[in-house]
């Protein structure tokens, strides 16, 4: 009897683990949205009415009435990946190169 429930609790918790590592499709989540309410603001320049303010990962917020309403111009560029270093000896590097 003892090694009949020892078996049963085995396949029971053989079952959950294998259950626990399965595979399994990955959720699909939103598109992470900047707002310009939401971004910390690390430069403002004036012109006339025009206002033009630069924020975190490159936000850029432009008001033409003096700052009562912004306009997000630009959004954070999409992360790349890092550029490929060349092990040739004798081969330019991305920050030698002139520009």
């Amino acid at each position: 009897m003892n090694k009949l429930l020892g078996l049963v609790f085995f396949g029971i918790v053989f079952g959950a683990a294998a259950f626990a590592f399965s595979p399994r499709p990955v959720p699909v989540y939103p598109a992470t949205a900047v707002s310009a309410s939401r971004v910390m603001l690390l430069g403002v320049a004036a012109a006339d009415r025009r206002v033009i303010a630069v924020g975190e990962r490159g936000v850029i917020v432009v008001s033409d009435d003096e700052g009562a309403a912004g306009v997000l111009r630009r959004r954070p560029p999409k992360p790349r990946s890092p550029p490929s270093i060349s092990s040739t000896p004798g081969a330019a590097s991305p920050s030698a190169t002139t520009r």
